[in-house]
Order: C-alpha cells, then sequence, then structure tokens
C-alpha cells in the first residue's frame, strides 16, 4: 500500500479521477497500481452514516505530476474494456 511518504517529495500531486465512493476509487488505483504506477487515494475517510445512508464525499485519486498521461490513458483503456464486456 502506497502512502504519501511514498512520493518523492520534489514531485507535484495531480488529480486525475474524482470518485463518489471508495467502491469506485479502489479499483482505478488497483489498475494503476498493476501497471506500475503509483497512486494514492485522498478523502477516503469521509464517508459516514447519516439516518441510515451512507454519506460519502468526493474521493481523488492522484498519481505523480509525470505520470498522470500514462495513467490516465491506462484509466480510459480500462473504462473502454468494461463497456465492451456489458
Amino acid at each position: 500500500m502506497f502512502g504519501i511518504e511514498s512520493f518523492r517529495p520534489e514531485s507535484e500531486l495531480i488529480v486525475i479521477r474524482s470518485y463518489q465512493g471508495c467502491l469506485e476509487a479502489d479499483p482505478a488505483k488497483s489498475v494503476l497500481e498493476a501497471a506500475g504506477i503509483e497512486s494514492m487515494i485522498r478523502g477516503a475517510g469521509v464517508s459516514r452514516r447519516y439516518r441510515g445512508l451512507a454519506v460519502t464525499g468526493s474521493i481523488e485519486l492522484l498519481v505523480q505530476a509525470e505520470d498522470a498521461e500514462d495513467a490516465e490513458r491506462i484509466l480510459d483503456l480500462d473504462d473502454t474494456r468494461g463497456d465492451d464486456e456489458e
């Protein structure tokens, strides 16, 4: 599991996707990790219960700036593959 400490200090972090919950963000993070791109999820702690309903804030998927273009392409390809399977 990657934490913010695994990123080089001189690297700029870029938000490449935002999700409504961890169930959407975690698979995307796994796809990037399988491709060798380090990523992290920010905002995962905002999920809470309110009157029996799950309330979740925006969850962001971040990568190092130099990996952003490749990460976007990988996630776009993964989204396309998912559409073809339906």
